[in-house]
């Protein structure tokens, strides 16, 4: 008679990354990640209208980015020209 295979110890954070049905677990982002992404996302939009559309940097303006706290927000980037 043969032994039962012993089955390899599930992994704790795919564990902890699941929902009770088993699917992916939303990821919590924080404030300040996201206000952080947001600065840099508007300074590679800077260098790109720098480096490949010739826009001299002088008349670009980057403005501290804010979150929308209202129930129905959607995400957004305003340009002002």
């Amino acid at each position: 008679m043969q032994a039962p295979k012993e089955q390899p110890a599930e992994d704790k954070t795919s564990r902890a990354n699941k929902d009770q049905q088993g699917k992916p677990a939303p990821r919590i982002v924080t404030d300040e990640q996201i206000l952080a992404f947001a600065k840099e996302r508007a300074l590679n939009i800077k260098k790109l209208l720098i480096e490949e559309h010739g826009i001299d940097s002088g008349r670009l303006f980057i403005c501290n980015p804010e979150i929308d706290d209202a129930e129905d927000a959607k995400p957004r980037v305003d340009l002002t020209i």
